[in-house]
């Protein structure tokens, strides 16, 4: 009868796939979160060079699948009429090496058709190759290859997010020992909790967002706010909801005509001016200030400073003789009068170093990003083919196939080697942006002084207020933030006059603020927190995708057709992911359309059509 194999025969035969067996044993593999090194070659008369080669292999990956060359390719390499040895015996050869987990033979004179079928994690080449000599080197940039992201603000973290599960070995770097950027959250050791430095929000319109904290399982620590309440300069309060049965853009309507602390000619003017921006198509980037154009429709002072100033404001970041008219139509088109939920705000229910730090850290390490937190990205290196090394502030050189540059736009200048620099006309104009401040003041009282989940003050400095709630360790307390955009007034100004008026404010719409101990307080201002909304901006701000093909920028700085907003970070680092995906030969749509406009929205403002100039 025929011989039994023994058990190490056995072991070397298991070993030996054909190209489907191994596509289906390395997917369960992948399954498992398993990574895969791809080495090949003829390995005709093993020497110790090849055994080194593939322990060197072995160690970039779980799993080591080792292509060899069938005999036809081999001759075809080789010449006609040099002795080979035969694939079978090749094939056992290769597989008895313990460093060896699986081998195939391939008949093409490159691994090329292989690699693309299986997708590696790592693609391993002898020292005969570099990068930019390996033969299957477009193969492999086809699906994948090392792609750093500098910059671990929510621009990076939402083109991690886009691009972790694609087939690219993820690197992100941060500067800083936390993620989240100006989302970021400091430790109060009076109360033992993370305060966030100023409130961020989130609103209905925006979708990339809303698609992000979903994708990333952030959902759930977010809570929905329907009713905005809207406090007068005489304390009474004024709810901003959505009719029930009114189309957008007239389902804030009769909210807006309740609001009695404008005259009913100001609140009638008021509806007619914000229909009449809402059809503006005109030109307008390098046009006129939201301030000017609105002295233009003879809005009145008082209802410029009770209505409009009041959204615009705390939205934009910027003052309306400062801001453009095309911001601020963005701000009532997108946020207002296109969709009935669009007005509608998103507040995180933790702080947001445990939402973008905690929470999203454990998410990216899940899927397989490295996260490489208080390590600075000195340069980014290249020439006219690309991207080649980014350099780290300790001197260490690291090699990459792609870079997203996530950072402010105060940093991109000098992050770039010249060479970079001299190819990229986008980046002339950034140094042009200016800055605006945000002030967060932080309030913690011996008692409750609202229930209320937040508020809008109108014609006070402070704007809006957010009950953060919670008693503190040791005793009770309560915990309230005032944010001020546009904080510029307060520069120069004695810091508890400015708690004083603070305080005043309250009180004169509750009544317990008067009788209320203030245990502590805390002011923190970000003097660059956003990008000022200024008329011509748009001519500054680059696209993501640049003039090296596989270096893309984010930041909500860069041209997203959004003002400063967590919104515009997140499309930002969208947008870059999809230029990526682009450079490798994935022509994929990451970007999430905006909220649908109603059909009256659409037949009343043209919604939906065509956008003004620079994408607003």
């Amino acid at each position: 009868g025929s011989a039994v194999p023994t058990p190490f025969e056995e072991r070397i035969a298991s070993k030996i796939l054909s190209h489907r067996e191994a596509a289906e044993r390395l997917a369960r593999g992948a399954r498992r979160g398993e990574t895969l090194a791809l080495a090949n070659g003829c390995f005709d008369l093993l020497h110790v060079g090849h055994v080194r080669y593939l322990q060197g292999a072995k160690r970039e990956a779980d799993l080591l699948l080792v292509a060899l060359n069938a005999d036809a390719s081999v001759r075809a390499l080789k010449g006609e009429g040099r002795p080979i040895q035969p694939e079978q015996d090749r094939l056992e050869i290769i597989a008895s090496l313990a460093c060896v987990d699986y081998v195939t033979l391939f008949g093409e004179l490159t691994v090329a058709p292989l690699i693309e079928l299986l997708e590696p994690d790592v693609h391993c080449k002898g020292t005969d190759y570099t990068p930019e000599t390996v033969p299957e080197r477009e193969a492999v940039l086809r699906y994948g290859g090392r792609i750093a992201i500098v910059g671990g603000g929510l621009a990076g973290l939402a083109a991690a997010a886009a691009l972790a599960g694609r087939g690219f070995e993820l690197e992100l770097y941060e500067a800083r020992r936390r993620l989240g950027g100006r989302a970021a959250s400091f430790y109060d050791a009076a109360s033992g909790e993370w305060i966030d430095h100023c409130q961020h929000v989130g609103m209905g319109c925006c979708t990339n967002l809303i698609d992000f904290c979903r994708r990333t399982g952030l959902s759930t620590l977010l809570r929905r706010d329907r009713v905005l309440h809207f406090f007068g300069p005489d304390g009474r309060c004024f709810r901003l909801a959505a009719s029930r049965w009114l189309p957008a853009p007239l389902h804030l309507a009769p909210a807006l005509l309740r609001m009695g602390y404008l005259s009913l000619g100001e609140r009638v003017a008021i509806a007619r001016t914000m229909l009449r921006l809402g059809r503006t198509r005109a030109p307008f980037d390098d046009g006129p200030t939201i301030g000017q154009w609105l002295r233009g429709q003879s809005q009145s002072p008082q209802a410029i400073e009770r209505f409009w100033s009041v959204v615009l404001v705390s939205a934009l970041g910027e003052d309306l003789d400062r801001a453009s008219l095309a911001a601020a139509r963005k701000v009532f088109v997108d946020g207002f009068l296109a969709a009935r939920t669009a007005y509608e705000i998103d507040v995180p229910g933790v702080s947001l170093g445990e939402l973008y730090g905690e929470r999203l850290d454990g998410w990216l390490n899940s899927r397989g990003v490295s996260l490489h937190l208080g390590t600075p990205v000195k340069q980014i290196e290249g020439d006219a083919a690309g991207v080649s090394k980014i350099v780290l502030a300790d001197g260490t050189r690291r090699d990459v196939d792609g870079v997203i540059a996530a950072v402010t736009w105060k940093r991109v200048h000098e992050l770039f080697d010249a060479p970079l620099l001299a190819r990229m006309p986008e980046l002339s104009g950034v140094n042009e942006i200016e800055s605006a401040p945000i002030t967060g003041v932080h309030l913690w009282f011996d008692r409750e002084i609202t229930p209320l989940p937040h508020a809008v003050l109108v014609g006070r400095l402070s704007q809006w207020l957010f009950n953060r709630g919670g008693a503190g360790a040791g005793q009770v307390e309560h915990y309230y933030q005032v944010v001020i955009s546009a904080s510029r007034s307060l520069a120069g100004r004695d810091r508890g006059a400015v708690i004083d008026e603070i305080i005043a404010d309250l009180a004169a719409i509750w009544p317990a603020a008067r009788e209320a101990k203030l245990l502590r307080w805390r002011i923190v201002t970000e003097q660059a927190a956003v990008f000022s909304v200024r008329p011509g901006i748009e001519r500054l701000r680059p696209p993501q995708q640049t003039s090296i093909a596989n270096l893309a920028l984010a930041g909500d700085w860069t041209r997203t057709g959004w003002p400063s907003t967590m919104e515009g970070a997140v499309r930002s680092g969208y947008l870059a992911a999809e230029a990526i995906l682009n450079a490798f030969g994935h022509h994929e749509r990451i970007l999430v359309p905006d909220l649908r406009p109603s059909w009256l929205a659409r037949l009343l403002l043209g919604c939906g059509s065509q956008a003004g100039p620079g994408g607003w």
